[in-house]
């Protein structure tokens, strides 16, 4: 058991014509406002988006855990991919990238992890719950993949995966999972992401060089974290920069964004309760919609590419049952907070404005740091709790909106180098 190959032929170029990225258009909006109404941008920006989720619709796949009797849906996109693709459609030639043998860069695959599905609809925590971190990776790395491939140079080798869970409408889940996952959502939720990703390195991973990022936000925080020990343990991944070098284990570093389980409150469960409706409402009032949104509308336009390929949503009265009570289960877990081993490094990053993670110390914290580091990477650090852990504090709410400025810029940046390419 393992990966389930459900790869077919899906009809990409009739698809383009009828599903934007989740956001896509918000998107496009305010890059108009940003940069002005140029049809030849809005073209690229819109490119970019449908070749982004063109790759990553195409690479949906279910993974089968050994352990228990469960499955999730995850995707994946590459660097080299998603480059090649636009370099390909922007300049109508094919790219020929010289393969450096032995090459000294180090390879980077990240693993981004799905938050809790609060709300109880299992079209969430599928494989495009966080894709906006995807993206914000991919799109931040296009203008020198771009260059390189110009100059018949590989570019960086970097690849990103997004996991779903077996709460999502296209996994599934087993009466044994249950009993343990009820004992303890998250670590049995890690087991399998840890089997998971032991396997996937192993299968692909063609170097000794490597190093594998695991993120998530909220609850994906917590779990990311969690994984991140349960791989540590295996002997076969290390944190630790000499040990990369001098044997060649792949390393763990791990980013944790507002993860609830770890954060200082001592009132973590009603915090959950009653911070999350007005989360959602503040958020997006200030910032338009956030990562982590996985609209109905979209996953049903996906479901029916997917089932052209034999991914069917696994919706019986006995799965949503199932998935109800692990739902349930997983927030009432929040109360109780996760411990991790000292030596664990893990960078924890927590939205000033975020009413599930907010202490009123950690704020304190950070003001004071402002005050003393001015304009500084210096001025977000807090005081960690624990050791081996760097802690910031910054002003966002939980769900980490996707269209900032930032962003935006990257985006740009990423159009002028396409742009360029035509000339």
């Amino acid at each position: 058991m393992g990966i389930e190959d459900t790869f077919g032929k899906p009809n990409i170029e009739a698809r383009n014509e009828e599903i934007m990225f989740p956001h896509g258009e918000y998107g496009i909006k305010e890059y108009e406002k940003e940069y002005g109404n140029n049809p030849e941008e809005i073209k690229e920006v819109r490119e970019i988006f449908d070749t982004f989720l063109s790759i990553e619709l195409e690479n949906v796949q279910i993974y089968k855990s050994e352990k228990f009797s469960v499955s999730f849906p995850f995707t994946r996109i590459d660097m080299n991919t998603f480059a090649e693709k636009l370099y390909e459609k922007n300049t109508g030639k094919k790219a020929e990238t010289k393969k450096i043998e032995n090459n000294s860069e180090l390879i980077k695959r990240e693993f981004i992890f799905p938050g809790a599905p609060l709300k109880g609809d299992l079209t969430d925590n599928g494989p495009f719950h966080f894709a906006g971190e995807s993206m914000h990776q991919c799109i931040g790395k296009l203008p020198s993949a771009l260059e390189k491939i110009k100059n018949g140079e590989e570019p960086e080798k970097f690849e990103v995966l997004m996991l779903g869970t077996p709460v999502n409408e296209l996994g599934t889940i087993s009466p044994e999972f249950m009993e343990e996952f009820k004992k303890d959502p998250t670590g049995t939720m890690s087991t399998v992401f840890a089997e998971f990703i032991e396997k996937e390195i192993s299968k692909n991973n063609k170097s000794d060089k490597l190093d594998v990022e695991l993120y998530g936000i909220s609850w994906g925080g917590s779990t990311a974290a969690i994984t991140g020990e349960k791989l540590l343990e295996t002997g076969s991944f290390t944190q630790e920069v000499g040990q990369l070098k001098d044997t060649g284990l792949p390393k763990i570093t791990i980013r944790s964004q507002n993860p609830i389980s770890l954060s200082r409150s001592k009132i973590k469960g009603p915090q959950v309760w009653l911070g999350s409706p007005f989360n959602d409402k503040v958020s997006g009032d200030k910032y338009g919609p956030t990562m982590g949104k996985e609209n109905p509308e979209f996953m049903k336009k996906i479901s029916k590419i997917l089932a052209k390929r034999g991914i069917f949503p696994n919706v019986s009265e006995e799965q949503k049952k199932m998935k109800k009570k692990a739902i349930i289960d997983v927030v009432l877990s929040f109360r109780k907070g996760i411990k991790l081993k000292p030596e664990t490094k893990v960078t924890e990053i927590y939205g000033l404005e975020d009413l599930t993670t907010k202490s009123a110390g950690l704020t304190r914290e950070v003001i004071r740091q402002k005050e003393t580091h001015g304009e500084t990477l210096g001025q977000n650090l807090a005081t960690p709790q624990r050791e081996n852990s760097r802690v910031f504090g910054v002003d966002t709410f939980h769900e980490i909106p996707w269209f900032r400025e930032n962003e935006l810029k990257r985006i740009h940046k990423a159009v002028e180098k396409l742009q360029e390419l035509k000339k």
